[in-house]
Formats: C-alpha cells, structure tokens, sequence
C-alpha cells in the first residue's frame, strides 16, 4: 500500500510546532493529527550522517518500516521521523521495531488485542 507524504517545507514545520515529539536511540518522531482521515509521513535525515549514499539508506529504512507498520497505526496523522547516527548500521527489522516502540510511546500503534 502507498502512503502520502509530506512534502512542503510549511507542513513539516506545523508538524515540529504543533507536534508532539518522541525519541528514542535511533528516531526522533513528530506526531501531529490531520483532518485527512489518512497518516501522512515525512523524513528528515540531516547531512550529519554522512554522504548521500548513508543518508539514502537511512531514508529506504525509513520508508520501508513504515510501510510495514502502517496498517497497525491509527489514522489521521501527519508523522515526521527524524533519522539519527544508530539508524546508518540497522536492519530493516531493527528500524521497525525501534519505530513501533515510538509509536507505541505516542499511543497510536494499535496493539494486536484491537486497542489503541
């Protein structure tokens, strides 16, 4: 399934200023509630990471986890995930499991019992 992103520079900032923030190691996550009824993503990976190639791959993992998790993740949030220096060395299995355990701290993971 494909997922919207963020896109413009104003709505990641309405997302950093109206958000909540989560971190962990290896993401920092803002969340911020939309009117659209579908979750929206945007990555932010800072050239402090390295080169294009480091920073690509941090971004793939990103998406990637993502896509995974979407389906158990509540609607109706723009998301913003910021990629951090342990992110460059992962997985796959271990960027998904380090964002669900942000999503879970936001309450939007929904748990395998149907909560939320």
């Amino acid at each position: 399934m494909t997922f919207e992103k963020l896109r413009k520079r104003w709505e990641f900032e309405r997302v950093y200023n109206e958000g909540r923030k989560f971190v962990n190691e290896v993401f920092v996550i803002y969340i911020a509630p939309n009117d659209l009824g579908i979750n929206r993503l945007g990555i932010a990976v800072s050239k402090k990471l390295g080169k294009a190639v480091k920073r690509n791959r941090v971004r793939r993992l990103i998406r990637e986890s993502f896509r995974l998790l979407e389906d158990k993740l509540r609607k109706g949030f723009d998301i913003v995930v910021v990629g951090r220096t342990p992110a460059i060395g992962m997985k796959c299995q271990q960027t998904r499991a380090a964002m669900s355990e942000l999503f879970r701290k936001a309450g939007i993971l929904i748990d395998e019992g149907g909560r939320g």
